[in-house]
């Protein structure tokens, strides 16, 4: 035990993590390195330490961690090496080793190489930091680990499956995942961005399934570290557990947590299943706690994806992820959207089931031009309806009712009763009661005054635009600031409970405006104009 803490304390010394003053027994460390290095030439660092336990690091002129390793003195003597990556960028680089509580630091100029290579990125890397060169990893880390890579905001482990029958299982042992914490929390430390700690899992593509063993003390190293995501990979898919979700598997004296994902043929589903899905991905994603099914994630959610390349005439717009029940019952989940960037269909889940790829284009005969795309995105999940006879009515007006309607569907929350007397103009009775008890609830509505709703009134575009900020407080999701701060030419007539709503809004790219640079905010919303704003919206949420 005393041996682990003086490799972790070493660890934490070289990431900078505890400073040299609290340690009390120091002992004497040299360290060699050259003043100059070219790229892609050998970096030696050698040097003498009485400690057995010696820790190599090397930062960047920012302070980016680009290099990590560990090494046994043998005889008092160390020795560690790294060829320079053509990819680190020219300059000055800070090479430490910390060993036994002493940590001594010496300059290295890293400059062009003979052939010409360099590069003038200032970050260590020249593809922006992304990726750390490695030495032998972490201490006690298996030999079938290929890299552990320390980036500015996450950590990166690669794993070896065992493949036995088509399952690939991969096993992560407590005092190896406490280490990865370690330099998780060292690069959470230097990071301005929300870190994450990625466990890939090498296997076969042809696996059945793909399986992580993690030990029963995960849940709650991860959470206490501070580690906002979970991100595991697999050959089968990838899946990224938020860190309510992760809370929710911090149980106290629980077991082995397992997580899994097993392809599910698609010839085995009910018939109903078969022709929505096809030849389509389907994946059966479980994850348990000693050996007892999680049944949810406590509020939080897993962001799933799943690897899939769309025929040539599916339109991805129309590309759907299903939730299929034990029963075969298949509900359209709202959120799933096709990333072309990574090929893979995404979702955010709040419970492990069975989830397929399917395709499923609503055409409508009035729809064309800007606002095409944005329908059938919101017509296939099933959240816009068409007006009948193959029409969706683009240009006609939206009104209250029908907007708070799809609001409700987006939200995938279960509508309960209305409520007789909430408002004096809803009756039980009404198709829209439902989604207007909800919006109540949810704090989406509060009426037009006097206990009235007006559930048939035109809604006007800065209604609409407080609605939808409304929404997404009450879905937990902030708006994103991807636009500056635009100010309207009318925006003198904006009601003052929607100022700061349109604002938002308009920076997160949700509402743009008309020509003349106005926004009108009296003026009705079109069918057409909801259907893409609320559509914008959901694929932000969605990412």
């Amino acid at each position: 035990m005393n041996k682990l803490i003086a490799v972790v304390l070493a660890i934490m010394l070289a990431l900078a993590i505890v400073p040299i003053a609290s340690q009390a027994s120091a002992v004497a460390v040299t360290l060699q390195v050259p003043g100059e290095v070219k790229l892609e030439q050998e970096l030696l660092m050698t040097g003498a330490s009485a400690d057995s336990d010696v820790v190599l690091s090397i930062r960047s002129a920012s302070g980016e961690l680009v290099y990590f390793d560990t090494q046994k003195s043998v005889s008092g003597q160390y020795h560690g090496a790294i060829k320079v990556p053509s990819t680190w960028a020219v300059g000055t680089y800070e090479v430490a080793v910390v060993s036994g509580g002493t940590r001594v630091a010496k300059s290295v100029t890293v400059q062009t190489s003979d052939n010409g290579v360099g590069n003038d990125n200032d970050n260590g890397n020249g593809d922006g930091g992304s990726t750390p060169a490695s030495g032998s990893g972490i201490p006690g880390a298996p030999a079938q680990e290929a890299a552990l890579n320390a980036a500015g905001n996450s950590v990166s482990v690669q794993l070896s499956a065992a493949d036995v029958n088509g399952v690939s299982t991969a096993v992560v042992q407590a005092d190896q995942l406490k280490k990865y914490v370690d330099v998780f929390k060292s690069a959470a430390a230097s990071s301005k961005s929300t870190p994450a700690l990625q466990l890939k899992i090498e296997g076969n593509a042809q696996s059945k399934q793909v399986v992580l063993q993690l030990p029963k003390e995960a849940a709650a190293l991860l959470v206490d570290s501070g580690v906002q995501a979970l991100v595991i990979d697999t050959p089968l898919g990838s899946m990224a557990f938020d860190q309510k979700s992760l809370q929710a598997l911090n149980k106290k004296d629980a077991g082995e947590l397992r997580i899994g994902a097993s392809k599910v043929d698609p010839s085995t589903l009910p018939s109903s299943a078969q022709s929505a899905i096809d030849d389509r991905p389907v994946l059966d994603l479980t994850v348990s706690i000693g050996g007892a099914a999680v049944p949810d994630f406590g509020g939080g959610t897993v962001k799933v994806g799943i690897p899939y390349a769309p025929a040539a005439s599916e339109d991805h717009h129309a590309l759907v992820i299903y939730y299929i029940a034990d029963n075969g019952q298949m509900t359209t989940v709202a959120n799933g959207q096709y990333d072309q960037a990574s090929g893979t269909m995404t979702f955010g889940a709040k419970h492990f089931s069975h989830y397929g790829v399917g395709f499923k284009k609503v055409s409508f005969e009035d729809v064309s031009g800007w606002s095409k795309d944005y329908i059938t995105y919101m017509a296939a999940r099933g959240i816009v309806q068409g007006s009948g006879a193959g029409q969706f009515a683009p240009a006609k007006a939206i009104t209250r009712a029908e907007v708070l309607a799809i609001l409700a569907r987006m939200s995938g929350d279960t509508q309960k009763p209305y409520e007789a007397g909430l408002f004096t103009d809803v009756d039980a009775t009404d198709w829209y009661a439902g989604a207007v008890q909800w919006g109540s609830s949810a704090s989406i509505v509060q009426g037009t005054g006097e206990g009235v709703f007006n559930p048939n009134g035109l809604i006007t575009r800065e209604e609409l635009a407080v609605m939808i900020s409304r929404f997404a407080a009450h879905a937990g999701y902030t708006l994103p600031k991807t636009n500056a701060l635009h100010s309207f030419a009318d925006s003198g007539t904006f009601s003052a409970w929607a100022k700061l709503e349109i604002a938002a809004l308009q920076q997160a790219g949700i509402v743009n405006g008309m020509e003349g640079n106005v926004f009108r905010p009296q003026g009705t919303a079109s069918r057409e104009e909801a259907a893409k704003m609320l559509a914008v919206l959901l694929q932000g949420m969605s990412k």
